[in-house]
């Protein structure tokens, strides 16, 4: 589960102060996806994907030659304000240096809905 599954527990004086959970109950989610990796990768073609730092804004529009790795469904939950919504996504990996591994260099980490067929987030490492 991308960024869930902890609890944290701040006491003082023996007296729980703040409680935190990121912690998903049990919801049956679908294990096989509908949307294919070739639709996937279809759609993502002239996607352009932004982040701000604090040098500016930085953004890249996908091509259809460039390297992407299709990796593990993933279940992705999205929360908007008291909603939480589980989502089973394609987790995939471009690559902005074509010469580099996965994992290495430059890249984007894209999560893509396999059920729905829509783009759920991209993120961008700083630090690679």
């Amino acid at each position: 589960i991308v960024g869930y599954g902890t609890v944290m527990i701040r006491t003082v004086g023996g007296k729980v102060v703040l409680l935190e959970s990121k912690v998903i109950p049990v919801m049956p989610v679908p294990n096989e996806p509908i949307v294919s990796d070739e639709v996937i990768r279809e759609s993502l073609i002239g996607k352009v994907l932004s982040y701000y730092n604090k040098i500016g804004p930085r953004v890249h529009e996908i091509k259809g030659d460039e390297p992407i790795t299709f990796k593990e469904l993933v279940v992705f939950p999205i929360t908007a304000e008291d909603v939480l919504e589980i989502r089973l996504c394609r987790e995939l990996e471009l690559r902005l240096d074509k010469e580099s591994g996965v994992g290495q260099g430059p890249r984007w980490d894209i999560f893509y809905d396999v059920i729905t067929g829509e783009f759920i987030d991209a993120q961008y490492p700083l630090f690679h």
